[in-house]
Formats: structure tokens, sequence, C-alpha cells
């Protein structure tokens, strides 16, 4: 366990970033999470890059949506720009959204409100959002939901939009599902499955997020035990490239972003393997 330690030590110097975060903005928040705080804290933890991505859904997109997004367009998630006032020459902010693709089908932006954007961060495993995102008759039937979830990873990196997606959020982690649900849904697809789809988003230059938010509470080796490794070693053993987010949805759940040193240690990464915009 010591040596582990000592090797996660140096791969932290590699957590530089979070690119997936959520503000007072995205009103599944659970805290008053302001921007300036965010930043305060970004800079203790030595980040160089910090970015904002509120949900949102763009209202040129003309979809049945759910009360969750109406509220949530582009307008009102840009007002975090008026919101910063914290002035900082440590520290890179990037303003981004983290939008949906629902049905394997509908992405939730438009070109012309990408284009006004940092970076732009889609799921595909939202499917909590029955009927949304996902049909509900999938929900709790791994067979199904574990192929619902490759179709749409395929259908993001086979987008017409796809090189405005700079990387997919929480890739095949079934959003609100507990741990063992979700190792049943890794143990469903194959290895040649996936390394299809990370061929694909390899290919579409599309980043694949290491998003922190499923172990908070977990130690280096749970991790390390965890079925999700294979997935993500996969996804670098395609050469695919990696972003890094917290998803945070307020000021205590920032720290986990370090959990990502873990990571990068157990599926053998480091700062070479990142996507261009936080290099």
């Amino acid at each position: 366990m010591k040596e582990n330690m000592s090797e996660d030590s140096n791969y932290r110097r590699y957590v530089d970033h979070d690119i997936h975060t959520h503000t007072h903005l995205s009103l599944c928040c659970h805290e008053a999470g302001i921007a300036d705080t965010y930043i305060k804290d970004a800079e203790k933890r030595g980040l160089r890059i910090l970015g904002f991505s509120d949900h949102m859904w763009d209202n040129k997109i003309n979809y049945p949506l759910t009360d969750f997004y109406k509220a949530q367009d582009y307008e009102h998630i840009i007002q975090i720009k008026s919101e910063i006032s914290e002035k900082t020459d440590k520290l890179k902010i990037l303003i981004g959204a983290e939008t949906e693709f629902c049905m394997a089908d509908t992405l939730g932006i438009s070109e012309s409100c990408a284009e006004k954007l940092d970076f732009v961060l889609v799921p595909h495993s939202h499917t909590h959002m029955l009927d949304f995102v996902m049909p509900k008759e999938y929900d709790n039937n791994i067979e199904k939901h574990s192929d619902y979830l490759v179709k749409s990873f395929m259908a993001l990196c086979r987008h017409p939009m796809r090189r405005y997606i700079t990387a997919i959020a929480h890739p095949f982690v079934p959003i609100c599902k507990k741990s063992d649900y979700c190792e049943r849904i890794y143990e469903a697809i194959s290895d040649n499955t996936f390394t299809e789809c990370f061929d694909a988003a390899r290919d579409a230059n599309i980043g694949i997020e290491i998003n922190t938010s499923w172990c908070r509470k977990l130690t280096h080796d749970q991790i390390a035990a965890s079925g999700y490794m294979r997935v993500l070693k996969l996804a670098a053993k395609s050469g695919c490239k990696f972003s890094l987010g917290s998803d945070a949805h307020g000021l205590s759940e920032l720290g986990t972003i370090e959990k990502a040193a873990d990571i990068m240690q157990i599926i053998g990464i480091t700062d070479r393997d990142f996507i261009s915009l936080v290099k």
C-alpha cells in the first residue's frame, strides 16, 4: 500500500486541470456553487486550468424538454462570466457546458452555440433520465442498457456535430446506479466492443473523460479492483486522449479531482495523454 501511495503522489503532479464543474447555475447543484470560491479552491490545489460546465440545452434544438432543461439554456449558463470577479494569473478559466444526447440521436446544442463556448462535454450515460435520454423499458435490464450505452457512444462519435464534442463525460458509467449494477454493465460489454467504441472516439478526436465522481469515497485499492479500470485501460490502449473532471456539484466536491492521480497511475497514462485543450 505504501508503494501505491508513493506512485500516486508522483501522478498527482499530472492533475493540473478540472473541466467538469457545476455551479449554482446547474439546478442540481448541491450547494451554493459560486464561481469565485471554485477559482480560489483550484488555485490552492495547484490546478492550471478550471472549466465551468453547467448543464445546458440549446433552445435552438427543438425537442420535448424536461422541466430541468427548460430553464437551463445558453443565456442562463453564460451568466457565469459576469459572476467571475476573482482575478488570477495562476489559473486559466474556460467557459463550457455539459449538454445532453437523447435517444442516441438528438444532441442538445447547435453549431452556432458550440462555437461560443471554450468546450463542450457530452454524456451518453445520463440514462437515469428515462424516456428523455434512454427508453424507460431499457432500465434495469443489463443487456438492453449495455447495448444502449454502446449504441449511443458510437452514435456520438459519428454525429455530424462530433468536431464540437470536446470529451464524452463519464463514458459507460450509468448515472444513479449502484456499483454492483455498474459492474454488471461493464461485464456485459466485451473487450472487442469497447475497443471498437474507443477506436471510433480516437478517430473522431473526441476525448475520454476521467470523471472522479464515482470514486469519491474509494481507496486506491478499491479503485484498482473496479471493473471500470478495464474500460479505461482499453481506452488508453486504443490511443484515446483524456480530460479530467470532478463533476463537482458544490465546493465540497471539488477535491475529488485528486482521485484522478489514482486512476491515471492504474491505467498507465500521463499528461502526454491529455486532450489538446488542457495542454
